[in-house]
């Protein structure tokens, strides 16, 4: 289930707190930000067979993605709660670089013009190696896609598109990685 913007379900602070300690070496103070920290998203992966398909319906997300912040409101650290296979939630890694923060960063920025009509969500494409903040309607309009990684210096990428326009635009990359000499050893579509 998809919560409100920030509501970060109590299983996930459990998460949280079960390995905030490990995973900040011993550091108190960095797991008890970490382990209070009232921002977090849902995050979403994507295979390119549901690209493909067009099939971005997902209802539960795969994980959340957490940040602890100072005083000032500086990012400090994030936390990435994943499902493991069992279905149970697992802190799974902490980062202190800012890629990992962007999404929260822009989603806090637009909170304003977003929280009524939208439900901001980070979406993953691990095969292309793209990440994004994915603002899911909640009144029937297009959902926007804004790009956080993007690593297509040939491809020219816009700072945010409806999703049916990030949809064409990333069905060339699909292609793409599907054809590419040795990656993978050309799979088909089914297999990834």
């Amino acid at each position: 289930m998809v919560t409100d913007a920030w509501e970060i379900p109590a299983e996930v602070r459990q998460a949280i707190r079960a390995g905030a300690e490990y995973f900040t070496n011993g550091d108190t103070a960095l797991a008890q930000a970490l382990i209070q920290t009232p921002l977090g998203l849902p995050v979403f992966t994507l295979s390119l067979g549901d690209i493909e398909r067009y099939e971005l319906k997902k209802e539960a997300p795969d994980g959340w993605r957490c940040v602890a912040v100072d005083s000032t409101g500086t990012a400090l650290i994030s936390a990435e709660v994943l499902k493991t296979k069992q279905g149970t939630l697992k802190l799974a890694s902490v980062s202190r670089d800012l890629v990992a923060t962007k999404a929260i960063r822009l989603a806090q920025q637009q909170l304003g013009e977003i929280k009524e009509k939208y439900q901001p969500r980070v979406l993953r494409i691990p095969a292309l190696l793209v990440e994004l903040l994915w603002l899911k309607s909640k009144v029937g309009e297009s959902d926007l896609i804004i790009p956080i990684v993007w690593p297509f210096k040939d491809v020219e990428v816009k700072d945010s598109y409806l999703l049916d326009d990030f949809l064409k635009v990333v069905q060339p990359l699909i292609a793409r990685f599907r054809n590419f000499p040795g990656l993978r050893e050309n799979l088909p579509s089914k297999s990834v």
